[in-house]
């Protein structure tokens, strides 16, 4: 066992991992690792209470992973979505900001026109944080959700066990286009963050995305970029009633040839910039 104080595991494990992360965010790392790992508060670094719980190999071992560039999230196996727990691994990618305001933007329609038993489809659910969020926070919505992965089928199962709600997940592949038979035959919303980096666009990418998220669920070929939004529109011209919407995250360098694909379906568009101020998330109807 080692013995040390809260302020001293916190200057230590910051210090070292700022070889690699800027000052600000290495301390927010260390302090969300010390309070998942060890319970410590701010009062307890603060103060400087003595710590004698952590193992050597344990402390090695969680350094040792963040100078490998491993998410902070996959080490605890958990993160934070609209201020729920969510259980993540590498089966699954890192829910974003921008994903909680791509959520935030679906309550938005809904609060201002409510659907009564309101029927959601999630493509791509990964951890689930999407398709469980909604189900959390619209009573009685019946929802649906799809992945290829088994893995991630497997992580979001557990967080809408953990989060009390039903969701109804499905493996499947939708570039293949065989759909649940037990599928509605049409969903009020549809939504979906799916694979959107081109291959050109992975050089860009910082160190502990690419060598820890999973490639399936981020990249598409360079000369395909808009696989997926071509299949989710051609699904949703289909399976959206007239007043039903379609919301999708974007590629911010595709977003115009997006919304453009999008019309050559039928639906009317209308873009959204992030808190960033980028072109990331757009909404879809059959109606104007």
């Amino acid at each position: 066992m080692l013995t040390t104080s809260a302020r001293q595991l916190f200057d230590h494990i910051t210090h070292v991992i700022s070889s690699i992360y800027e000052p600000e965010e290495a301390r927010s790392i260390t302090f969300w690792l010390l309070q998942n790992k060890l319970g410590l508060t701010k009062t307890s670094i603060v103060t400087d209470k003595v710590i004698t719980s952590v193992a050597a190999k344990d402390f090695n071992d969680w350094i040792a992973r963040l100078l490998r560039h491993e998410p902070i999230q996959y080490i605890l196996g958990e993160t934070e979505f609209r201020g729920r727990t969510f259980r993540v691994n590498s089966h699954v990618l890192i829910p974003r900001p921008e994903t909680e305001e791509l959520v935030e933007w679906v309550l938005e329609e809904y609060k201002s026109a409510p659907v009564k038993n309101c029927r959601i489809l999630d493509i791509g659910t990964g951890s689930g944080c999407i398709a469980v969020s909604l189900a959390a926070e619209i009573p009685g919505s019946e929802v649906w959700a799809i992945d290829i992965s088994s893995g991630a089928i497997s992580i979001a199962e557990q967080n809408a066990r953990l989060q009390h709600v039903t969701v109804h997940f499905r493996q499947m592949d939708i570039l293949s286009g065989n759909l649940p038979e037990e599928f509605p035959v049409y969903f009020d919303y549809i939504i979906s963050n799916p694979p959107y980096v081109t291959i050109a666009e992975k050089e860009q990418m910082l160190t502990n995305v690419i060598a820890y998220e999973p490639h399936q669920a981020l990249f598409v070929p360079d000369d395909d970029p808009l696989l997926f939004y071509k299949v989710i529109a051609s699904f949703s011209q289909s399976s959206l009633p007239e007043w039903g919407k379609l919301f999708v995250e974007l590629n911010e360098h595709f977003s115009q040839e997006t919304s453009t694909l999008m019309q050559s379906f039928g639906l009317h568009t209308t873009i959204r910039h992030d808190l960033f101020g980028k072109p990331r998330m757009m909404c879809g109807s059959l109606s104007a």
